[in-house]
């Protein structure tokens, strides 16, 4: 063997060997050696998909006559609110896709009560503002408003409460 081929098989057996280091590996930490820090960190860790770790898989489409067109970017827009609720949940590794004009297809893994993903995806927004003229008030406090979430056994509606923060 000549001197060529000998440095070929050098680099391939120290690349078998720093990728065999990797593969073994739950965690890759590289030391700052300037300041003590880390100055590189990684989890290499095997994360299974919805495939092999089972989970759920959801179809949304918009909710609009068939005659009216959505918009990619309204399509777009409402993807990342989906796709921030999910994130809100905790739920790791969500993907969502918009698929043709007015569907959104959302996956997720390892989810162990899909009931409370679909009811999260489900809820509508709501943003109230409060006037409190010039007298602000305390972080913390609790405002009452006349905004009907929901119908008490009665029939009346029931105030939201909000936290002003």
């Amino acid at each position: 063997m000549n001197r060529r081929n000998n440095n070929w098989l050098i680099g391939i057996i120290v690349l078998i060997l720093i990728s065999a280091f990797i593969v073994s590996q739950d965690k890759i930490e590289i030391p700052n050696p300037f300041n003590g820090g880390t100055l590189f960190s990684r989890s290499t860790a095997i994360r299974l998909g919805l495939d092999l770790r089972g989970g759920l898989q959801t179809l949304l489409e918009a909710d609009v006559p068939a005659d009216q067109a959505v918009s990619s970017q309204d399509l777009a827009v409402t993807r990342q609110i989906l796709e921030n609720r999910a994130n809100g949940l905790g739920v790791s590794e969500v993907v969502m896709q918009t698929a043709g004009d007015r569907r959104i297809v959302a996956e997720f893994p390892g989810v162990s009560n899909p009931e409370e993903v679909v009811a999260a995806l489900q809820q509508t927004a709501l943003l109230e503002f409060v006037d409190f003229g010039t007298s602000p008030v305390a972080v913390g406090t609790k405002v009452d408003t006349d905004f009907q979430t929901s119908q008490g056994s009665s029939g009346t509606p029931a105030p939201a409460s909000t936290l002003r923060s």
